[in-house]
């Protein structure tokens, strides 16, 4: 590796900017170029990473390896134009100097990638008028960062962004109207992948309050182009367009006596356009009312049209609840509800009500909760035989927890997982399974992949439209809930629900279900033990499902702490599904000795054996941070290790970080 550059061009920079910085005026008025304040630091990274994959149908290995250093001098400004209240503005400079050699090793070929070049980086923002009820402000950045991602055999190391944004402000009619352009460029070195991501927005929010009525109205344009190049792995070259504009309004108004009641309004239509086009168009109405001071109803009304394509769907949906609380302890809640789902020539009409009672009571040692249920439901399926999208549907995903989409005859082929914000793209096989049980598609997480453990997914499908059917659906439900000498919890609970045929052929979609859960909670000094079993008893899916999870959190004096925790689940299918075993270990250790120095270590590893499909994610991550006077010292170190029945994945990472400050 060659020696780095010399620093005295940044060096002369620093002097020079100082020498400004000091030579201006101590009293703020009018001025060509007020500097109220300057800072700057010099900061060294030094970044080595070691990512080995290997597949094991034909034992082809792919190895990336990486060592680059960097220097980076940044100079920050704060000051103004002329006058302090004609424009305010905020200046980061910076120059990052890179020198990195990469290599790669592929089957038959080795392939070396060496760099040295200097990037410019960039942030300034500032406000015309800002003292003033009408403002202007803007922003420009642009910045270089390194990143690692577990999955697909490679790492995302280098990446650079940019971005512009104008905002303009109106004090006087409560109004704000913005734009902005963001690209992002990623390369994966090793893998020779190029990710460009480029979106410009533009929008406006109006604030009205006339009384006791607050509305707000908002726009919003979005133009985002998606380029994804790969040489090596399917899926070949993609490119997706996708445009949007969203309209909502939101209107909340107070009435009667010192404002008990209320109607809230909401009012929204998003329309995509590019790559898949849909439109979405909804109205909400909630009204609340206080009778008296322990009796009020609510009513809640919702129309929906989605259009995916040449296809749509209408939703009508109503509920009406009234709520009665006695003596603090128990409330009681009556509601009836219904809706009108159209979809083409296919329908489904739902009527119900249900009654519910919440109980709680101060027992000596401690206190009961009581949870009873009971309801019916009328349901009629008209139509069939046609394919219906589903935008949007939302599911946790946790190990262990068997998670089902909510429609049967899933076409698996167009199932499509995003995050819960449809930012981040998740892969099949890498971060998700999806798994037929019978005609419903369960999907899971992958350890070691995107999707955290309990995190939040959004999904995308059609399914295929079952046959007219017309059956009705009784709920009960009972649970109880002791908490006892402020460290021992016992809960338990019954949920059954009976679906009997009206009219038509059930083609094995009813369910009829007994999902029995028991379970403790003992909390012993630092450790918390939980035990529980639930048994889901149902034609369709029956599974039990075993679990022991322990949580230890202990100080170790005044500046150490160790935490831990340890999960054994365990899910037994019925109809011969197998069994399906879970397990997970990790332990933290934290310190900070001293004032200015800290540091952390993590071990972990993550198992599972699900119904053939075994894997294991094996990590260890330290941090440390120490300071000296102005000098600023950050160590990263990782390693894990993924291995699965397809492929096994090894990584070493280290990242250190010498920042000083002047």
């Amino acid at each position: 590796m060659r020696r780095l550059g010399t620093t005295h061009p940044f060096l002369a920079l620093l002097l020079a900017a100082t020498a400004t910085a000091g030579a201006r005026g101590t009293q703020e008025g009018f001025q060509m170029l007020g500097i109220r304040s300057f800072e700057s630091d010099l900061e060294l990274q030094t970044l080595y990473e070691n990512r080995k994959y290997t597949e094991k149908a034909g034992n082809t290995t792919r190895e990336f390896s990486q060592l680059s250093f960097h220097e980076i001098l940044t100079l920050g400004w704060r000051g103004y134009v002329y006058h302090p209240r004609l424009v305010e503005f905020a200046a980061t400079f910076a120059f990052d100097v890179e020198q990195s050699q990469a290599e790669t090793k592929l089957p038959g070929e080795t392939q070396r990638d060496s760099i040295n070049d200097v990037s410019p980086l960039y942030s300034i923002s500032g406000t015309f008028l800002p003292q003033h009820p009408v403002s202007l402000s803007f922003a420009l950045q642009k910045s270089r960062a390194y990143a690692a991602r577990e999955y697909g055999g490679f790492t995302v190391v280098d990446a650079e962004y940019q971005q512009a944004q104008l905002n303009v402000k109106n004090d006087l009619f409560p109004t704000q109207i913005y734009a902005s352009h963001e690209r992002t460029d990623e390369v994966t070195r090793g893998a020779n992948e190029n990710r460009t991501d480029e979106e410009t927005t533009a929008g406006f929010v109006i604030h009205n309050t006339i009384g006791s009525s607050n509305s707000t109205l908002t726009y919003e344009h979005k133009d985002r182009t998606q380029t994804i190049g790969r040489s090596m792995a399917a899926p070949p070259e993609f490119t997706g367009h996708y445009i949007t504009d969203q309209w909502d309004f939101d209107n909340r108004l107070l009435f009667g006596r010192d404002g008990f009641h209320s109607l809230a309004s909401h009012l929204s239509h998003r329309e995509e356009a590019g790559t898949s086009p849909s439109t979405r168009s909804s109205i909400d109405e909630g009204l609340h009312l206080r009778h008296l001071p322990n009796l009020a109803s609510d009513y809640s009304l919702r129309y929906s049209r989605d259009t995916v394509g040449s296809t749509e769907s209408d939703i009508l949906s109503g509920r009406a609840a009234l709520t009665h609380r006695l003596f603090k302890s128990l409330t009681t809640t009556a509601e009836v509800h219904g809706s009108d789902e159209t979809f083409g020539s296919s329908g489904r009409d739902i009527r119900g009500g249900s009654l519910t009672l919440n109980y709680v009571k101060r027992i000596p040692h401690g206190t009961l909760f009581l949870d009873l249920g009971a309801g019916r439901e009328y349901t009629d399926e008209t139509g069939g035989g046609t394919i219906r999208p589903i935008l949007d549907e939302g599911h946790t995903l946790t190990d262990g927890v068997p998670e089902f989409l909510n429609n049967f005859d899933v076409l698996a082929a167009t199932v499509f997982v995003t995050d819960g914000t449809n930012t981040t793209i998740y892969l099949l096989d890498v971060d998700y399974r999806l798994i037929p049980q019978g005609r419903r598609l369960e999907i899971r997480r992958i350890p070691g992949g995107l999707i955290p453990n309990g995190g939040a997914v959004l999904v995308d499908y059609s399914y295929q439209v079952g046959t007219p059917i017309s059956f009705t659906t009784l709920d009960r439900r009972f649970n109880l809930r002791l908490d006892l000498f402020g460290f021992l919890s016992l809960y338990g609970g019954v949920r059954d629900r009976d679906q009997k045929l009206r009219s038509g052929i059930d083609e094995g979609r009813l369910e009829n279900l007994r999902d029995t859960l028991v379970g403790t909670s003992i909390r012993m000094g630092p450790a918390t033990l939980t035990l529980e079993r639930e048994d889901y008893d149902s034609n369709l899916s029956p599974h039990v499902t075993d679990s022991a999870q322990l949580a230890v959190s202990q100080t170790l004096g005044r500046t150490q702490t160790i935490s831990g925790n340890a999960t054994v689940r365990r899910v037994s299918y019925g109809n011969e599904g197998g069994d399906s075993r879970f397990r997970t270990v990790s332990v933290t250790y934290t310190s900070a000795p001293l004032p200015q120095t800290s540091y952390a270590l993590t071990l972990g590893r993550d198992t599972q054996d699900d119904r053939g499909f075994a894997s294991s994610y094996t990590y260890a991550r330290a941090e440390v941070s120490h300071r000296i006077r102005a000098v600023e010292i950050a160590l990263s170190l990782r390693l894990s290790e993924r291995d699965d029945d397809y492929s096994n994945e090894r990584v070493n990472y280290m990242f250190l970080t010498i920042r000083r400050r002047f």
